[in-house]
């Protein structure tokens, strides 16, 4: 069980993708939910119907032409989504399992966008830039928590064994470290996770001219690696393979997005414009403007 991330493009996620992840996460977590009581408390929050109540009522926001209804709508909303968003702040800095840690990341960012989404639809760009700031910065400081002490623990070098080479390329591991550890070293990560390693010719030198042959080489080796699984906490690489590396991988992920919203925001602001009446004219533009199917955008100041 790996909770999927947003996955959305660098876009203000608008309240129908945000519904449809509610619903897809709903459903990945009633999979797991015999499995982890924390998981089960979580489906019983009452902060869970209000979420999906509020996302429901903003599905259609677009097609309310009334403006004092519309403007009542997103008022409304905003003011649930805020406590839900507070709640499950909470709970996200307490998680302390890889199961709950990430479920509670998947809400405390869905309620979080959502939240920042009505702010900046009700016209307080200014207000939503700030909101959702706030939101980056302590999102990515539990997200390297949750990287840190859940997931890399103290051995990342672990990722450079064999058993990884097809599930981990490098360029990947530098990425984690990258975050994680919030010190942009790229490759240089690798020659310090080399120095943690055991020595190749360490056995060798020992015994040399012993004359016990291969059978204590073998246990030697064996005994290394006995030393080192203990030192890993995890549950073996099937573990390793469906929860740790998919859950890293989100996390870096949702970090690129994340900063990708906030870019935008800011834009949106500068130029006074909500994110509804940028995804309208968008819309408005002919087929022909698109390049390879992106859209690209250019200052009048330029």
């Amino acid at each position: 069980m790996i909770l999927s991330g947003l996955n959305l493009a660098v876009t203000a996620v608008g309240f129908a993708v945000l519904d449809k992840k509610l619903k897809s996460l709903e459903g990945r977590l009633s999979e797991v939910q015999k499995e982890v009581k924390a998981i089960r408390d979580l489906l019983e929050l009452e902060e869970r119907a209000k979420l999906g109540a509020a996302l429901n009522d903003l599905l259609n926001i677009e097609n309310v032409k009334n403006l004092d209804q519309r403007h009542t709508l997103l008022f409304y909303a905003k003011t649930v989504l805020a406590p839900i968003s507070l709640k499950y702040r909470e709970l996200l800095a307490n998680a302390n399992t890889i199961e709950t840690a990430m479920a509670y990341e998947e809400y405390f960012s869905l309620t979080s966008l959502a939240h920042t989404r009505c702010l900046a639809e009700l016209g307080m760009l200014e207000l939503a830039c700030r909101d959702l700031q706030g939101v980056k910065v302590f999102w990515r400081e539990q997200a390297q928590r949750i990287a840190n002490d859940l997931l890399l623990h103290e051995q990342p070098e672990r990722f450079l064994f064999s058993d990884f080479v097809q599930d981990v390329p490098t360029a990947m591991l530098v990425a984690w470290l990258d975050f994680a550890r919030g010190e942009e070293k790229g490759y240089g990560w690798i020659d310090e996770l080399r120095s943690r390693t055991k020595s190749w010719h360490a056995q060798e030198d020992v015994y040399t001219g012993v004359g016990k042959g291969a059978a204590k080489i073998g246990a030697a080796i064996i005994n290394v690696a006995a030393n080192y699984k203990s030192n890993v906490k995890t549950k073996g690489i099937s573990h390793e393979k469906e929860r740790i590396i998919p859950s890293l991988q989100k996390l870096v992920a949702r970090n690129n997005v994340m900063e990708g919203y906030t870019a935008q925001y800011e834009l949106l602001e500068a130029h006074n414009v909500t994110p509804s009446e940028f995804e309208n004219k968008v819309a408005q533009l002919a087929p022909e403007a698109t390049v390879d199917g992106y859209i690209i955008l250019q200052s009048d100041n330029n």
